[in-house]
């Protein structure tokens, strides 16, 4: 039952994640791609009570989205679009910066730790009850709806490579604080807000990075196309995590990421950084 409830849910997430962000990147100025997803909310999930909100507010959301929003109206002046394949999208790939973007989406989600296995390694520190475990979500979630367009508008001024790798950066700055003895309710006061701003700095930039190359008429799907990799990757990287946490504890398997994701983060700088350039030439 629970593993049909997540595929479900993920199933949902796919269908609707590139089409609503294709929405975003049409509807806003190309020089603020990034604070326009920052506009974008996670509303997290607990228990009834949380379950309920949720519910409430995805009607609210669903209703807006039918009655108000509209599609971007084609430019009349602009040449017909070719009609949409899978070999159109496949080609995707042979636009350099949007392959770069792919390759080091889905090399920086192999490193990443999945939040459940974050939050159990927390949990397992610290020893707090199982029933406060979802308020670790909800307290993450309100954490980067406070900074994402913060982050998204220093995105757009400073560079969105420079900030989406900033953000890895705090992630390191999780996996190190796994580390170090407990301090106890400490730990969730410094881990939190360090992980919520990952999020605000990572979650809708990369989206906007890719927007900013992708041809309009191709846009959602490959947003697609990258969300599928770095999810993939992720639950790649969240099976490869379990297994060492069997292996090796939980430590090992931290420090094992760790001396994964520091290297990659120096590559990926230095290809998103030219990206960048890239897209403020377009």
């Amino acid at each position: 039952m629970l593993t049909s409830l997540i595929v479900l849910d993920r199933t949902g997430k796919g269908i609707r994640t590139a089409p609503r962000d294709t929405m975003i990147s049409l509807s806003s100025p190309p020089k603020k791609l990034a604070t326009a997803f920052g506009l974008l909310a996670l509303a997290p999930g607990a228990f009834d009570a949380i379950f309920v909100v949720s519910f409430c507010v995805a009607l609210i959301g669903l209703g807006v989205l039918t009655l108000f929003v509209e599609n971007q109206p084609p430019d009349e002046s602009a040449a017909p679009a070719p009609a949409v394949s899978l070999g159109e999208v496949t080609r995707l790939l042979q636009l350099a910066p949007f392959r770069t973007l792919i390759l080091i989406g889905t090399t920086l989600s192999l490193a990443t730790i999945s939040d459940g296995f974050l939050y159990l390694s927390m949990q397992r520190r610290m020893s707090f009850s199982v029933g406060l475990f979802p308020l670790l979500y909800v307290m993450t979630a309100l954490i980067f709806m406070a900074l994402a367009i913060p982050a998204g508008r220093l995105a757009d001024r400073m560079g969105r490579g420079q900030v989406f790798i900033g953000g890895y950066g705090l992630l390191l700055c999780v996996y190190m604080l796994l580390l170090l003895p407990s301090v106890g309710w400490l730990d969730v006061c410094l881990t939190l807000p360090l992980f919520g701003a990952y999020y605000a700095a990572t979650d809708g930039v990369l989206m906007a990075q890719a927007s900013a190359i992708l041809p309009a008429w191709l846009r959602g799907s490959g947003l697609a196309l990258l969300t599928t990799a770095t999810g993939l990757a992720r639950l790649l990287a969240s099976m490869l995590f379990g297994l060492l946490w069997t292996w090796v504890g939980v430590n090992v398997a931290i420090v094992i990421f760790m001396i994964a994701l520091a290297p990659v983060m120096g590559l990926a700088l230095v290809a998103l950084r030219r990206t960048d350039e890239n897209a403020d030439a377009c």
